[in-house]
């Protein structure tokens, strides 16, 4: 039977069956997600958008039918003749924010998360999600740690990869592995707001203090901070005319990988019209949105700290602009877009009443419940 009480939270998950990889990725979310629900007896949903399967591989709700998943999984399916109709189709096998809308659209959850396969949260992130009070008013934010190969020296890693390891099972983390944040303070930011920027280079001076006092490595990491400084400022003075832009840029918003957790109450989402939906741009539709949406005043961004975080295993990687022939937005183009679109106020609104393919009834499949819906 089928719960009638209102869900704590709907995660949506937007995906495809691409290869073994990426479907153990997907696997391991659901699992670590349905843990953390029944270790907190909270009603959690998840709203996996199949979208575009590959024909020689299982569709999603066959591929996903003896996975433990301990809350209730809906399957939306969006079949490749429909990925077809849209213009990046031939560019991209997934367009993860009409995936995402599709999800969020659909979703009856008192809250909704939007995230990624294989990225799973610290067992103190799902505990605050599922049982702290959480306001409606803001938009939580927090950052993923990569578990990649490698060595490592600082205690407190080490504890941050014992705990993983025995509150969410994650076979493959061992204990010589490393955190490192997703965002490379030494190369691009992408997409990184320069306040972001200048916040996470005072983080770096902090940790890495040892490492400057050696005359060897002084003028070395001097001479790169200097350059990732000179660079963003130069650009952002073009932004000077547009003085609201300049603004949203140098504001410290959390905008690096905004797709793997962007949280907020499902009333807002619907407000929104979910996020935005672009038939000319697919990078960076995160880092837009999340600027939007602070400077319209319809939310706050409230940023989580560690141990308030999400995990990733940097051996599965997602898509980016070098994967593509298409055009990507830099950061100072997604900060004039915000600053246009946030002039609404807070009755900004992404898109039209179709959004999320709305005017569509997408197949579903209810994992565990034994019966499907259209």
């Amino acid at each position: 039977m089928i719960s009638l009480q209102k869900p704590r939270l709907s995660i949506i998950l937007a995906a495809r069956n691409a290869d073994a990889e990426s479907l153990d990725g997907l696997i391991a979310t659901i699992e670590a997600w349905g843990k953390a629900a029944k270790r907190h007896h909270a009603l959690v949903e998840m709203l996996v958008v199949d979208w575009n399967g590959p024909v020689e591989r299982k569709p999603l709700h066959l591929a996903l039918k003896d996975a433990d998943a301990q809350i209730d999984l809906r399957i939306l399916s969006v079949p490749s003749s429909l990925h077809d109709f849209f213009p990046q189709a031939k560019s991209l096998p997934l367009i993860e924010t009409v995936a995402w809308n599709a999800g969020v659209r659909r979703a009856t959850g008192e809250y909704v998360l939007v995230t990624r396969p294989s990225v799973l949260p610290t067992p103190e992130l799902a505990a605050f999600v599922l049982c702290e009070e959480m306001n409606p008013a803001s938009l939580y934010r927090t950052d993923c740690y990569e578990i990649d190969a490698g060595t490592m020296d600082e205690k407190m890693n080490v504890k941050r990869i014992h705990l993983a390891r025995e509150t969410l099972d994650l076979e493959n983390v061992q204990v010589d592995y490393r955190f490192r944040r997703t965002f490379d303070v030494w190369g691009e930011p992408f997409p990184a707001a320069f306040g972001y920027l200048l916040s996470h280079l005072i983080l770096l001076v902090r940790e890495s203090l040892a490492d400057l006092l050696k005359k060897e490595n002084r003028w070395r990491i001097a001479s790169q901070m200097g350059k990732v400084l000179r660079r963003d400022i130069e650009q952002a003075w073009r932004l000077f005319r547009t003085r609201r832009a300049a603004w949203l840029f140098f504001r410290s918003l959390h905008v690096n990988a905004a797709g793997d957790f962007l949280l907020a109450s499902r009333d807002r989402w619907v407000n929104w019209h979910g996020l935005p939906q672009s038939s000319e741009h697919v990078f960076l539709m995160d880092a837009l949105f999340v600027m939007a949406v602070t400077a319209s005043g319809s939310v706050r961004e409230k940023r989580l700290a560690w141990p308030l975080s999400m995990l990733r295993h940097s051996r599965l990687e997602t898509q980016s602009p070098k994967d593509t022939d298409l055009k990507a937005l830099t950061p100072f183009e997604a900060a004039k877009l915000a600053d246009g679109l946030s002039k609404t106020g807070p009755s900004l609104c992404f898109n039209d009443e179709n959004w999320g393919l709305g005017e569509l009834e997408l197949m579903e499949w209810m994992i565990g419940q034994n019966r499907k819906a259209a």
